[in-house]
């Protein structure tokens, strides 16, 4: 179920979010619905795992990021508070797959390494081969990577039909009868 859509430089709203208590709360701040979809634009990019953002995995640091690109680092006419976050992080829950978790993890791990790597002195011969056994072996990760991003879009798209309607639980099932 997607709650939130990017379409033509702007964030839709799907309906049902309203109904869960943490986007509710952000809609009932603001007298002008304008003010809530540029908050929900917010929370999309901040939250979403399909966000231009996402690729910034510091969560603090594609926060300022998302302020910067929107609004020059001025939150504008938002009030974001706790209502704000609760609403980012029921966004992440709400979208949590164990492939979207095992990927997230695993970008963190990268990010790890890529610190590591950054900091690893190669003057020994045993740390400079570590590291080249390490940087070898990249290229074929980060392709395992791409393909499990690419498995969770698909996966995710899979569960549209013809004018975006969801499928229904028992969709599949009338097909074979």
């Amino acid at each position: 179920m997607e709650l939130f859509v990017y379409d033509n430089m702007e964030i839709k709203v799907n309906p049902k979010a309203l109904f869960i208590r943490a986007f509710k709360d952000v809609w009932r701040k603001y007298k002008k619905k304008d003010f809530a979809l540029e908050e929900f634009a917010y929370i999309w990019f901040v939250g979403s795992y399909t966000s231009d953002f996402a690729s910034i995995l510091d969560t603090e640091g594609r926060k300022v990021e998302v302020l910067h690109s929107m609004y020059s680092g001025d939150k504008h006419n938002l009030r974001l508070d706790d209502k704000t976050e609760e609403a980012i992080l029921k966004l992440g829950e709400l979208q949590e797959t164990p492939s979207l978790s095992f990927l997230n993890e695993s970008l963190l791990g990268i990010d790890k390494v890529k610190h590591l790597i950054g900091v690893t002195d190669v003057s020994s011969t045993k740390d400079g081969e570590a590291l080249l056994s390490l940087i070898t072996k990249a290229p074929a990760l980060i392709r395992a990577l791409m393909e499990l991003k690419d498995q969770i879009k698909k996966e995710s798209e899979g569960q549209k039909i013809k004018g975006q309607r969801e499928k229904g639980v028992f969709e599949d099932a009338r097909e074979g009868i």
